[in-house]
């Protein structure tokens, strides 16, 4: 069987790299991407078969730009990975704390590691596209005095030693990864689904939506509403469901939407179940 072509953002030993392997096996061929916005356009032109993209860290809370990106791509949510995140400082061997005037990663890395690295007196915080791409720039630029913020896998990749272990502010560091592709496919014991809507400013018009869901046993699981960029009055709200019997599911999305306007299925997929970054 071919390999699964799965664009990320980042390169080899990313975490995205780790959630794509989680979700479709080892046996994939990673197209590495700049920005989350190419890894969708890299399914849409044909040059990978899905993409993996981070919508949520426990901590560090929801990217919400990714949300617009998937809007925008038109792409389908086939699935999800729940992840432990562990973070660690690495650097080159031999760089000791005393020496690191700098230290880079993704932005959402620094947020999930604020308490440890605002401890710490007279470093930069530079934020950069991609945990492991900083790692590699550290090797090939042999920076003495820069370390980074990543994964166990990503220093195992590039030989980096762990100056400081497990400096994530919570150890229950969870960051959800979505699958998506061109289309959706019938998925065998799917139990949840995402989806999005606008309402008007009428009294309880979300409530009629909630009612729905819950009249036919559908869980709402999450619900957040994001400014739809260019109208400040006006919000899109996300919405993922999940149930027990699917045909409960269908009859609470045709009570639903008719109390919406603008309404989307973001996909159906199988409820991800949580796993650590290990391979």
């Amino acid at each position: 069987m071919q390999a699964k072509r799965i664009a990320i953002q980042g390169i080899a030993s990313s975490f995205h790299d780790v959630a794509a392997r989680k979700f479709f096996g080892n046996e994939v061929h990673l197209v590495p991407c700049a920005t989350f916005r190419q890894s969708c356009e890299k399914v849409q032109s044909g040059e990978a078969d899905y993409c993996v993209m981070a919508i949520e860290n426990s901590i560090a809370g929801s990217i919400l730009t990714n949300y617009h990106i998937i809007h925008e791509a038109r792409l389908r949510i086939v699935g999800e990975v729940y992840m432990q995140i562990e973070l660690h400082l690495l650097a080159l061997t031999g760089a000791t704390l005393e020496q690191i005037r700098e230290i880079h990663s993704h932005p959402m890395a620094l947020r999930q590691c604020e308490d440890f690295l605002l401890s710490l007196n007279g470093v930069r915080l530079v934020a950069l596209s991609d945990t492991a791409e900083c790692a590699r720039s550290v090797v090939e630029q042999q920076l003495l005095h820069v370390a980074v913020v990543a994964g166990p896998q990503t220093a195992r990749h590039f030989g980096l030693s762990i100056l400081h272990h497990h400096i994530e502010t919570h150890r229950r560091n969870y960051t959800r990864f979505l699958i998506l592709g061109e289309e959706q496919h019938a998925i065998a014991q799917a139990n949840k689904a995402s989806i999005s809507f606008q309402l008007d400013h009428s009294p309880r018009s979300l409530k009629r939506v909630v009612d729905a869901f819950s009249a036919h046993d559908v869980a709402i699981s999450k619900i957040q509403s994001v400014p739809i960029i260019g109208r400040p009055d006006q919000y899109t709200f996300l919405v993922d469901l999940e149930w027990q019997d699917a045909a409960a599911f269908q009859a609470a999305l045709a009570l639903a939407m008719p109390q919406t306007f603008s309404f989307s299925l973001l996909g159906t997929y199988k409820k991800g179940t949580m796993t650590n970054a290990y391979l």
